[in-house]
């Protein structure tokens, strides 16, 4: 690995939040609005939607939803579509896996990042990804490990404890 001769702006798929080769995590307490949010994410970078808030870098998407009921993705997904001014019923890519863990999921994570040349996956939420207990690091650098193995760019999404909004529950 050499130096680069001079400095090379970083490149956002969403501008200021997801960095092009990065893993951010979005974390908040419980009915805050986090799936909402990401949501909006994943559809404005599928779509190549830039709004006042982000600018975008379009690109495939793949939404894991470990965490709630298909109906209940349905619904949100055609909200943030009529929001965005797109169709409601525009396609989002995305494994609805609801009792299942990342790890149960990631062979067909990885065949569809492959397939469908996914330029970012999206993971609700990464206290699904069954790998043992958040409170640990071990458990939390796994779950990063397989995200990094799985898509150059990701983003999770994490819950913080109930008595302390400060920072993500676990490692």
């Amino acid at each position: 690995l050499i130096g680069e001769e001079r400095l090379i702006a970083p490149t956002f798929l969403l501008d200021p939040f997801i960095l092009d080769g990065g893993g951010p995590i979005l974390f908040a307490a419980p009915g805050r609005g986090k799936s909402f949010s990401v949501l909006f994410w994943a559809v404005s970078i599928d779509a190549g939607v830039s709004t006042t808030l982000w600018r975008v870098k379009q690109a495939p998407v793949l939404f894991i939803n470990l965490e709630r009921g298909r109906s209940t993705v349905m619904n949100r997904l055609g909200a943030v579509n009529r929001a965005l001014h797109l169709p409601s019923t525009r396609a989002l890519l995305t494994l609805n896996a609801r009792g299942k863990s990342l790890a149960d999921v990631l062979p067909v994570c990885r065949k569809i990042v492959r397939e469908e040349s996914i330029g970012c996956v999206f993971l609700d939420s990464i206290s699904r990804a069954g790998v043992g207990d958040l409170t640990e690091n071990q458990p939390v650098n796994k779950i990063m490990d397989m995200l990094n193995g799985l898509c150059p760019t990701w983003v999770g999404l994490a819950h913080t404890p109930r008595a302390d909004e400060s920072h993500i529950f676990g490692g």
